[in-house]
């Protein structure tokens, strides 16, 4: 079962616009075991529009359609739809009466363009829309059926889950599962990701992998086809082992499973405690660990030691150590992550101290050098990295980074 999604909406071309709509259906009629082909945006305009959805007609068995169906001159869907389709628009009283009563009850004149909402395709299905004004339509022709849905999201999504996926499920009953897992790597990039486990990626067609490259991790996603839930999950799981093999403890989570979240399981699940100091992050890592429900039970103290002076009075770090080694350097880094362990009384204790940028490098110290610490009940451990990007995207980096030594670490530990 096929589906394609039209976007209208010139809006959507021209920037500034996030579309919002392909990704929610998307999602959900994947969730119907329809599986979405092609994704089009086109701007407010006749010619353009009938040419796509003509297209769209010819290749597809379910076409969901989103904008274009208010009371404004460049509000064309259901014309163009008409004019594709060869059949008319007619005026739907009941919707009139909706139209009114809508003003009315907000004490507002209405203009005569509002009742352009009330003109349905003949032979269509009227979806109620229970926040505006404009009526969605279904409309069966031959093999298609056209779905047409308002584009502003706290309309359309209602209206989807109350009526259209109601209408999916009876008229498609489900003779597919589309089902995907998205396994979540650090430390390696996307071309290493890819070499590592092509001997598993060159024989799937079924579950199917893409990479999703992102700064701070590169993600695989695993996408399988079936004809019920468990043979689908049974699929994933065996292609999932492959690649967890593959490649290690470069894999630190799936889904939603975020690095703060994987750390602060395995802390929870250890009855131990971290602490944190910061220098070039200024906060990102403690952040992200308290961005996790439940972190109060682990994460103690941070400090955010900007300034050598702060990390002097604050950390105690040696004076001594900055003048000879500077507030960049490994010294700094375990001074760092000895001073807020014995602060904090914790079980663990990260640091993290360098040059962000894109100023305040130098040839010896480049942007994007940092160091971090790692303090343990065995003592202190200091690693050098070297990122690359803007300030931010370093500073991502660093972060996750630090949290990932921490996750390796804990789990050497088990």
């Amino acid at each position: 079962m096929s589906a394609e999604i039209i976007t209208i909406g010139t809006e959507l071309l021209t920037g500034g616009h996030i579309n919002t709509n392909v990704s929610y259906l998307s999602e959900k009629l994947t969730s119907l075991g329809i599986e979405t082909c092609f994704q089009t945006s086109v701007g407010d305009n006749y010619p353009n529009l009938e040419s796509v959805l003509s297209e769209a007609i010819k290749r597809s068995e379910i076409i969901v359609v989103t904008g274009g169906l208010g009371p404004t001159a460049d509000d064309i869907t259901k014309q163009a739809v008409s004019n594709v389709l060869k059949t008319r628009l007619i005026l739907e009283t009941g919707i009139v009466s909706k139209i009114e009563r809508f003003f009315k009850d907000r004490k507002k004149e209405i203009s005569s363009n509002n009742y352009n909402q009330a003109l349905v395709i003949r032979g269509s299905m009227i979806i109620n829309n229970k926040i505006g004004t404009a009526p969605g339509l279904i409309i069966e022709r031959d093999q298609n059926t056209i779905i047409l849905l308002p584009g502003v999201p706290r309309e359309l999504k209602p209206m989807f889950k109350d009526t259209v996926s109601k209408y999916l499920k009876k008229k498609y009953s489900k003779n597919l599962v589309i089902k995907s897992r998205t396994l979540r790597t650090f430390g390696l990039g996307e071309s290493v990701v890819d070499e590592k486990i092509t001997h598993i990626t060159e024989k799937c067609s079924n579950p199917c992998i893409a990479f999703l490259a992102h700064a701070t991790e590169v993600d695989i996603k695993i996408t399988a086809k079936a004809g019920n839930q468990n043979i689908a999950d049974s699929l994933i799981a065996d292609v999932e082992t492959q690649i967890r093999n593959a490649l290690g403890d470069h894999v630190f989570g799936a889904d939603d499973e975020t690095m703060e979240k994987i750390v602060g399981a395995i802390l929870t699940l250890r009855n131990k405690t971290i602490a944190v100091a910061e220098s070039c992050t200024g906060g990102l890592i403690s952040n992200l660990l308290t961005n996790v429900s439940g972190s109060s039970a682990y994460f103690i103290e941070s400090i955010v030691a900007y300034s050598n002076e702060a990390k002097i009075k604050l950390l105690h770090v040696s004076p001594q150590t900055i003048e000879e080694f500077g507030a960049v350097s490994s010294q700094t880094a375990s001074a760092m992550a000895k001073g807020i362990k014995e602060l904090a009384s914790t079980d663990y204790a990260l640091s993290i101290t360098g040059i962000a940028g894109p100023t305040g490098g130098t040839s010896q110290k480049p942007v994007g050098l940092v160091y971090i610490g790692l303090a343990h009940q065995s003592g202190i451990d200091t690693s050098e990295h070297k990122f690359f990007g803007t300030r931010d995207i370093i500073k991502q980096k660093a972060s996750q980074t630090a949290l990932d030594i921490l996750r390796k670490y804990l789990i050497n530990q088990a």
